[in-house]
């Protein structure tokens, strides 16, 4: 997510296009993705929440160009005046809402992925693995070895006797009380 924002901010500095009706756009999708959402909520379709995701990440993508562009113009109008830092907090404040609203729709569709890992998304098994796929490419996260590491530590999590990969630490009771007082509460 970091990478994405600083190489779109980058781009929404460098450019010598402007990006204002592309703003314009950007400002009615947000609309759009809100009322989407909304409906959402009551249809409680999976199917829907991948296309919110996916339009989510692309929508604050754009944004965060947009913005970054839209403050280094405003930058120019205020420079050396006393709405300078206004103008600075709220180009800030743009800008981290774009991150973080870009941070949590990759999660929605990292929590998706998961789900195709485990077989949940599609009733079919060959859609699952297509979609998992097609999401690893957007998040970065490999579908195929991801699944495999996952499916790993879900064949070992709670088993004490094959600790080690992936799982939650767990202690046995034995193994808590030989601990000092100061391990045990950090333990729980």
């Amino acid at each position: 997510t970091a990478a994405a924002f600083a190489g779109l901010s980058l781009f929404g500095y460098t450019t010598k296009k402007d990006l204002s009706g592309f703003g314009t756009f950007l400002i009615m999708v947000v609309v759009g993705l809100l009322v989407a959402s909304l409906i959402n909520l009551f249809l409680r379709s999976s199917m829907m929440d991948l296309v919110i995701s996916f339009v989510g990440v692309l929508l604050f993508a754009g944004l965060t160009a947009y913005d970054t562009q839209k403050i280094k113009s405003i930058y120019s109008y205020v420079a050396g005046t006393d709405m300078m830092g206004k103008s600075v907090v709220m180009g800030a404040l743009n800008l981290y809402l774009d991150f973080i609203n870009m941070f949590l729709f990759l999660l929605r569709l990292f929590i998706i992925q998961h789900d195709c890992g485990h077989g949940a998304f599609l009733r079919s098994r060959a859609g699952n693995d297509w979609i998992g796929r097609l999401l690893g490419a957007f998040t970065l996260t490999p579908y195929d070895c991801w699944r495999y590491s996952h499916a790993q530590h879900h064949a070992g999590t709670g088993n004490l006797e094959a600790r080690g990969y992936g799982d939650v630490d767990m202690l046995t009771v034995r193994e808590y009380r030989e601990r000092r007082w100061l391990a045990r509460l950090g333990y729980r």
